[in-house]
């Protein structure tokens, strides 16, 4: 189970605390297929960290994403008559449910006894708002190094999370790295859209960053005319509230209900929009696998990727379902696709 996550993760297996280019010409081509080798820069820091973050996320119980990708290659492996590894893909899901998901429960056990009605009242009296805020939403972006730029918002209800309500957004008018910018995108499509809906509006909207995000978010919010939404920036470092227009920062005491549910709050939001910024990046990784087959070129990558929505599930649905789908491919074009999509496997 180790080694499959750290292979699954693109995780480094090597044991120099800090590898350099003479480490990575010493590794195995079996270490090479699986390592993002950060040691020589084929990842920055920021999306190496984000990898490591995904793996602490799964330790504290977010399985979810993991176990559905190893029961798709179980499913593969047992198709395909490959039964032992069909059993290893089962065996690890088993030790992941086991190991993690106890974890979950008991973090889950532990936040539900400080959350619910009790954290937002605690947070009504200490922000001394007019009413107890049931409904934040917050909001938090994930930009590594520029590449597929996303942002995420989440909803609680209660003091609980509103999942059917969490939405994704890919960053459209930012270029590069610009968190502020990228803020006052998301927040001001969000309420826009609201508006135009005539939808009801949160009782407080939280900011995951410090003084600089909230003051973007809230130049948003002034030009829909929204000033009278509460919004606060938390500041992960030292867990510091920025309310708009005030020097000071607001320090709730560590083990207030208040504090943990709104730490809840935004761990949950940056959970969402790296697990998104994960499906995309591998999305765009597994089916620029296509590019370098011959034979299949870019209208035939299409005509592809429209019939099965991405190589992952070309691989699970197989050769005769790909001459089916898509017209002009026969038995041997499908025969030369598959046989370079097994030697790269890595891309899955």
């Amino acid at each position: 189970t180790l080694l499959f996550l750290t292979k699954y993760f693109n995780l480094r297996s090597c044991t120099p605390r800090l590898p350099d280019d003479k480490d990575y010409q010493h590794c195995h081509a079996s270490v090479l297929a699986n390592c993002s080798a950060p040691c020589v820069g084929k990842v920055s820091e920021d999306e190496y960290k984000a990898q490591v973050d995904l793996l602490i996320e799964v330790m504290n119980g977010k399985t979810g994403d993991l176990t559905a990708d190893l029961s798709d290659e179980m499913k593969i492996h047992a198709e395909a008559g490959k039964y032992e590894k069909a059993a290893v893909c089962r065996d690890i899901i088993e030790n992941i449910k086991s190991l993690f998901m106890r974890q979950r429960n008991f973090r889950t056990k532990a936040i539900s006894q400080e959350t619910g009605l009790d954290s937002i009242e605690d947070l009504k009296e200490r922000l001394q708002l007019s009413k107890v805020p049931s409904t934040i939403e917050c909001f938090d972006n994930s930009n590594f190094q520029g590449t597929n730029a996303v942002a995420s918002m989440v909803q609680f209800k209660d003091g609980k999370p509103n999942n059917k309500n969490y939405r994704h957004f890919k960053i459209k008018t930012v270029e590069g790295i610009d968190d502020f910018a990228s803020m006052k995108e998301i927040v001001h499509r969000r309420y826009k859209r609201l508006l135009d809906e005539k939808q009801s509006l949160p009782d407080l909207i939280l900011i995951d960053g410090g003084k600089g995000q909230l003051s973007a978010a809230c130049e948003s919010m002034k030009s829909l005319g929204l000033e009278h939404v509460n919004i606060l920036g938390l500041a992960k470092r030292y867990e510091i509230l920025f309310r708009p227009k005030q020097k000071e920062g607001i320090i709730l005491p560590i083990d207030s209900p208040g504090l943990r549910v709104l730490q809840h709050i935004r761990d949950e939001a940056h959970r969402f929009a790296i697990t998104f910024h994960r499906k995309l990046t591998n999305r765009r990784i597994t089916d620029s696998l296509l590019d370098d087959i011959p034979g299949v070129g870019k209208k035939r990558k299409t005509e592809i990727l429209k019939a099965f929505g991405s190589v992952k599930n070309l691989r699970i649905k197989g050769k005769e379902e790909l001459c089916k789908r898509v017209p002009g491919i026969g038995d041997k074009l499908a025969n030369e696709i598959f046989f370079y999509l097994d030697k790269n496997k890595s891309g899955t």
